[in-house]
């Protein structure tokens, strides 16, 4: 007979604010690698392709994922739709948009452009969860704005032209959109 464990999982609520803050930079350090590291890629390989191939490399490192434990309940199709949602808008799409924007920009670009990404979740959620937003929060998403502005009216590099306006706040939108289904999926 197993026994069990006296001490709860450490769940990401219980994680410290010093922790999770050094979570989120590590998760922005990633994403913006990401992005820096795309440049050089989309100028080798086809962005489609690029897409497929970071779909298909995360495919297989999700594998496991598939066997359901014997106690987990069965999805409700509201889930089955929102996880698609999820899957569609924040991982094919987003990736779509990101790469096509960085291929078309400098990758300086189109960092200053993908950090915008957490002024559009501010927004959306106010828009469709009817969050509150913040003084600080507004200040953020000005700061995001003007970000973006600046670039907008900025003479292109020889590194890249201008940003589009349609791969940074398209990519930015797919983005949040993964994000608004998960906090809705969660609810």
């Amino acid at each position: 007979m197993m026994r069990r464990s006296s001490n709860p999982p450490l769940s990401m609520s219980a994680l410290p604010r010093p922790a999770a803050y050094a979570c989120l930079a590590l998760s922005m350090t990633l994403v913006g690698s990401y992005v820096a590291l795309s440049k050089p890629l989309v100028a080798a390989i086809p962005v489609f392709l690029l897409a497929w191939l970071r779909f298909g490399i995360g495919g297989a490192a999700m594998l496991h994922w598939l066997r359901k434990p014997a106690g987990e309940a069965p999805l409700t199709p509201r889930t089955r739709r929102l996880l698609f949602l999820e899957s569609f808008l924040g991982n094919f799409l987003f990736s779509i948009c990101m790469l096509f924007g960085v291929s078309l920009t400098s990758a300086v670009s189109a960092g200053v452009i993908m950090a915008a990404i957490p002024a559009v979740v501010a927004i959306l959620s106010r828009v469709f969860l009817r969050e509150p937003i913040s003084g600080r929060t507004l200040a953020a998403i000005g700061c995001a704005a003007a970000g973006i502005g600046l670039l907008a009216v900025a003479k292109p590099s020889a590194h890249g032209g201008r940003p589009l306006p349609v791969t940074g706040p398209g990519s930015a939108t797919c983005w949040c959109s993964r994000r608004w289904s998960a906090k809705r999926r969660t609810r």
